[in-house]
């Protein structure tokens, strides 16, 4: 199955995280950065919002099927006492 046989099922796992959606789908992580990477930049999918990582305390892009702007984060950063 190529890349672009993957791209609706992909879209159909949409909205969620990276790893949401390779856990519905099965498309190993590198094969779903690259189709996601491809269809946002066909305007097929976006960031829709963003969450705290619960590891490591980074941010994690949710993704949605759809052409409006990617959702800015506007999630501050943890503070020393968090």
């Amino acid at each position: 199955m190529t890349l672009k046989n993957r791209d609706g099922d992909v879209l159909t796992a949409m909205p969620g995280s990276c790893t949401e959606i390779r856990e519905r789908t099965g498309v190993p992580k590198q094969s779903l950065y690259n189709i996601i990477a491809r269809l946002r930049t066909e305007k097929l999918a976006r960031v829709s919002g963003w969450r705290r990582s619960t590891v490591g305390g980074g941010y994690i892009a949710i993704y949605s099927a759809g052409d409006c702007k990617d959702a800015y984060c506007n999630i501050k950063p943890l503070t020393d006492a968090q």
